[in-house]
Formats: structure tokens, sequence, C-alpha cells
């Protein structure tokens, strides 16, 4: 427990300046601590026989509490004057003096305490910290009414601090919630994209004041001091003002309540730009958007030269009404449609619902020691999606594969891209001569691997991706059949960091099914050391993948 001592005494002042003193005072003295829940009362008469008394008391804490004082003051003539409650400054108090102070009561607006940890209030020379703990009113003695000015000076939670000031209405200073830096910004690409001049914004906080601020080429953000709401109340509004370059009426956005962001980014002009930004125009030809405006149809096109469109209201579209657009993609030479897509105000970036799919063709008819064909050429070569009906590519030019090219692929675009197949038929010509074989109408997945016309080749994937290429500049791989000395239908590949798999194939035996073969390989350090050899080992996988190291 603290004990603490309140001394009060009667003005003896008196004169032409200053009024009689008073010949007696009848005190009502309390003390009042809202943050323990304490409270404590005591009466006191102060006259020319006692003009000074003391009042102590015991409390939890000093600096939890205020003490008052109010006083009935009698004066000569039998005349009465009742003051209003004041509250001590510091321990010692003189009542009926020529300036009674008065007294300024500070109240906090509801905070948030999650972002404020402590607010300091100064009023007339005195101060006092309010925090979570302590919430409560506070009361400030002035010495005279008038012009009353607080300062306020918040310390956040995140280490930041803020400021505010104000003036007293009325014995009273509502200290607000302190004010925050908000951010607002336009994309300065979007002023040429959407024929913006300059963008005019109103922002109104919760302490209803009105801020503006103009945003343009030369100028594409603002700062605005806002203060904080209270919790479950809106911070702030805001709308703009759009004037445009190419002569269209300016036009207002839509108020719109603030979310808590401390930056905001102005994206609606009033207007739709279609962008294609998501678009790979590597597989797909261009996109339209078809709609209606007006019982009258209504299209855009985007494409590789044509990226962007821009529409414009009572132009294009109805801005009251939802703007629905259905989609199609040109695939190389076919197309796929999509279902209408809701186009919103501002930048509408195009959806690209498609995966990319990289379609190879290899022969390994072509790739044999020595080579069975002297040229394949695939025709009515398509590429579809499984299962979707969606025809990616259509009438594809013929495909020509030789020993020397013995390769050929491309990419198409598909919503779920591992259900696309390749569809193709053609002719082999054979390396000896004779008239070409044809190859009927496959269905293949999409890597295809033409051996030809019934004819059952053993091929093998060498794959150098595991190679530990940190310690080695290239690796060889030799595959062959038969003995290690007889080394039958022997091919050699050269692998280093970048290269892709390399296939290898050959006719096996009469009766014999899938590869059976031999394969060793040579590692060349990175160093310059000398090259590592792997001594010869037997396979059987239609998948070879060479190991990190030789050991």
């Amino acid at each position: 427990m603290t004990t603490l001592t309140y001394t009060v005494k009667l003005a003896t002042e008196s004169g032409p300046a200053a009024p009689p003193a008073p010949r007696r005072a009848r005190l009502l003295l309390e003390f009042k601590d809202p943050v323990n829940d304490a409270y404590r009362q005591t009466t006191l008469v102060l006259d020319a026989d006692t003009p000074q008394r003391t009042w102590q008391i015991d409390v939890g804490a000093a600096d939890a509490g205020q003490a008052f004082y109010s006083s009935v003051l009698d004066y000569e003539a039998s005349e009465q004057v009742a003051r209003p409650p004041v509250a001590f400054v510091g321990t010692q108090a003189t009542v009926g003096g020529p300036a009674d102070p008065v007294s300024v009561v500070a109240l906090l607006e509801a905070l948030d305490w999650a972002a404020v940890s402590s607010v300091r209030v100064a009023v007339g020379g005195a101060s006092h910290t309010f925090s979570r703990e302590r919430p409560h009113a506070w009361w400030f003695a002035v010495p005279a009414p008038g012009i009353v000015e607080w300062r306020a000076d918040y310390a956040m939670t995140d280490g930041t601090t803020r400021s505010g000031a104000g003036v007293a209405t009325q014995g009273v200073a509502v200290i607000p919630a302190p004010p925050v830096e908000v951010g607002f910004s336009i994309a300065t690409a979007d002023l040429d994209a959407f024929a913006v001049a300059a963008v005019a914004l109103r922002v109104t906080g919760h302490d209803g004041v009105t801020r503006s601020a103009e945003l343009g080429k030369t100028h594409p953000d603002a700062t605005l001091s806002l203060p904080y709401a209270p919790p479950g109340q809106a911070w702030f509004a805001y709308d703009w003002t759009v004037t445009y370059t190419d002569g269209t009426p300016p036009w207002t956005a839509p108020a719109r309540s603030s979310d808590g962001a401390t930056s905001i980014v102005l994206g609606d002009f009033g207007r739709i730009l279609l962008a294609s930004d998501k678009i790979d125009f590597d597989v797909v030809g261009k996109v339209t958007l078809s709609w209606r405006y007006n019982n009258t149809p209504k299209s855009a096109e985007l494409s590789r030269a044509q990226r962007s469109v821009l529409l414009r209201p009572d132009q294009d579209y109805d801005r009251a009404q939802p703007l629905i657009a259905g989609l199609s993609y040109v695939l190389s030479s076919g197309s796929t449609n999509l279902e209408g897509e809701a186009v919103p105000q501002g930048r509408f970036e195009v959806p690209y619902p498609l995966g990319t799919r990289l379609v190879r063709v290899f022969a390994p008819g072509l790739l044999a020691t020595p080579p069975l064909y002297s040229a394949m050429k695939l025709t009515s070569v398509q590429t579809l999606e499984l299962g979707a009906g969606w025809q990616l590519q259509n009438g594809l030019p013929s495909i020509s594969l030789t020993p020397g090219a013995p390769t050929w692929e491309t990419r198409v675009a598909a919503v779920d891209p591992e259900r696309v197949a390749l569809i193709f038929s053609g002719t082999a010509t054979p390396a000896g001569g004779g008239r070409p074989k044809q190859i009927a109408e496959t269905r293949s997945p999409f890597e295809l691997t033409p051996a030809g016309p019934e004819i059952p080749l053993a091929t093998v994937q060498v794959s150098a991706q595991s190679v530990d290429w940190e310690r080695y500049a290239r690796v060889e791989a030799s595959l062959w059949t038969g003995s290690d000395a007889q080394r039958e239908n022997e091919q050699t590949v050269s692998f280093d960091r970048n290269s892709a798999d390399a296939w290898w194939a050959y006719l096996p035996a009469p009766g014999a099914y899938g590869p059976s073969f031999r394969w060793s390989a040579t590692y060349y350090p990175a160093d310059g050391a000398s090259p590592l050899h792997k001594a010869p080992t037997a396979g059987d996988n239609p998948r070879l993948s060479l190991p990190p190291t030789v050991s």
C-alpha cells in the first residue's frame, strides 16, 4: 500500500485586481482509481481559524488514480459559489483564488490495442499515458477557461510512432485513433492503355475529414495520413474521378470502404482492357472474345501482334450490365471454345486454361546400325486431346524423317497435356531399295516411335540426367549386342550437361522379346584428369540411366 497526503488551503488574496477571498469553504475530496476499482472520499471545512488542512489515504498504486476537490465558497454578504470538481495538480490546491483552475477531461476513442501500445496525451503542460491496462478517462486542471489544445503521441506495437493534435470542446478532449500512412497509386502503363489523363482521388477518414490528391503520369502515387478506426468500423471510404485523353466525359468510380490495406492500387478506370499476358502465342494463333451489346454481336481479337484491346462503355458494352464473353482459342489450324467468361471493369487478363505439350517423333528404324530404312514420310498428321474431343492441330505438313534427321517435334496446347495424342499414317522406304511400305493409321501417345511397318525393333532410351556434372565434363556410352569381342549393332553416344536423351535401336534375334544388350561408359573428369572407364555390363531395361559416377 502507498500513503498519499493531499493539502488544501483557503485563498487569502484580495484587492482591486482580484475578487475578495472567501470567508469559508466546504470541500468534498474524492480519490478515484478505476484501474483497481478503488474509491475514497471525505469532507473538510476551511475558514479563518483553519485555513489549511490535509487528507491522508492509503491506495494500491499512486499513479493509477486521481484526487479531485469540489467546493462551496462563502463570501461576504452571504454570497455562495459552488465550484465543480477539479483535479489536483500534484498534491496541493488553493481554493477560492483569483484564477481557479478548470478541468479538461481526456477520453480515448475505441482503439485497437493490438496495433497501439500506448498513448501519451499532453494538456496544459501536464501529461498522462494511456494503455490497454489504463484506458480510462483522465482529468487535467488548466489555469483558466479558453481554447485548450491537446497533443497525443502514439507508440505502435510494430515499433513505429504516430502523432496527433486537437482542441478540447466544452472541457472534453476526445483523443481519436492514431493516424497511419496509406499509399494510393496507379500503374503508369495503364494511363496510356486506358487513355487516362488524370485521376482525382478523394478519401474520407473515420474523423469525417475528406482528403484529396491528384494522380497522373508524372505523379502516379500519393500518401495520405488517416486515423485508425475503432475495431469493426470502416477505416475510410474513397472514390476517384477519371478524366480521359480521347474526349470521353469524366467518370467517377463507385465509393468503396477500406479493408485495412495500407497500399491501394487504383485499377478501375471506368473501362475494360482485354490483356493477353498469360497467353502462349507460340501455340495459340489468336483468341477471340464474343459478346452482345444492344442486341448487336461484338467481338475482339488478341494475338501476338495485338496484345490488348480497350473497350469503352456505351460504345462496346453497358457498364451497368455484366459483360459475359465467350472465348475461342485458335490453336495453329485447329481451335477450341470455352464457356462464357465474366469480364470485370478494369484490366482483364484473358485466361489461358491450357497447358503446352512437346510432341516428339523419332524413328528407331532410322537409328539402327545399319539403318533399316532410308526415309520415312508421315502424312495425315493430326494432334488431339483424348477424351475431350478437341482437335488441337489439323493438317500439319507431312513429316519427313531420314537417318540424318530421325526426329521431329512441335508444341501443342491442351486443357490436359497428358492426354495429347498424335494420329498419322505414312510410308517407309527400305534402305536396300524396293517399294515403300505403308504405315497404317496410328494413334500414338505424345512421344511416338514409329519403327516402320511390321518390324519389331528393340529400342533403348539412354539418359545422362543423373551424371554428376560438377565432376565430369563429358561421358561416352557404348551399347551393343552379342559378346564383348564381337560387339554387334554397336553404337556410341556422347553426352555433356546440356545433352538430351538419345535412342539406340536394333533388330533382335527371332523369338527374342524386348532389349537384351551390353553397355559400357567412359567418364571424362572436368579437371582434365585421365578418363575413367566403367566395365561392360549387361542390360535389359528399355531405359538406361547412366550412373552419377564410375564407381
